[in-house]
């Protein structure tokens, strides 16, 4: 008798799978890693923007520091919105901090 194995499960137009996959085809073409991409696009958001990006690894601070110096063109960030505009992004924003964490004075 044969196996039943199930259909892997494939990404859908859209989904958060396909959105990275094509954000990192976008990287790769512009010659940068994920690692710098990232912070890239959000030094083209503007100057009230800052990246924080955090590393455990002291090599990957110099590849961080480089997104600083990459120009994003405006129609590399259209791409970028075409595949990952701010309409496509949605939730909750408290998902994604610390549950249960609050920022109270001491009282010394």
């Amino acid at each position: 008798m044969g196996s039943l194995a199930l259909p892997r499960r494939q990404s859908t137009p859209g989904s958060p799978k396909s959105t990275r996959a094509a954000l990192k085809v976008l990287a790769d073409e512009l010659g940068l890693t994920v690692a710098q991409f990232a912070p890239a696009w959000l030094l083209a958001q503007g100057d009230d923007v800052v990246p924080i990006p955090g590393t455990r690894k002291l090599e990957r601070i110099a590849e961080n520091a480089q997104a600083a110096a990459v120009s994003l063109a405006p129609e590399t960030l259209a791409r970028i919105d075409a595949i990952a505009g701010r309409t496509r992004w949605a939730g909750d924003r408290r998902s994604f901090a610390a549950h249960g964490v609050t920022r109270r004075a001491t009282s010394d």
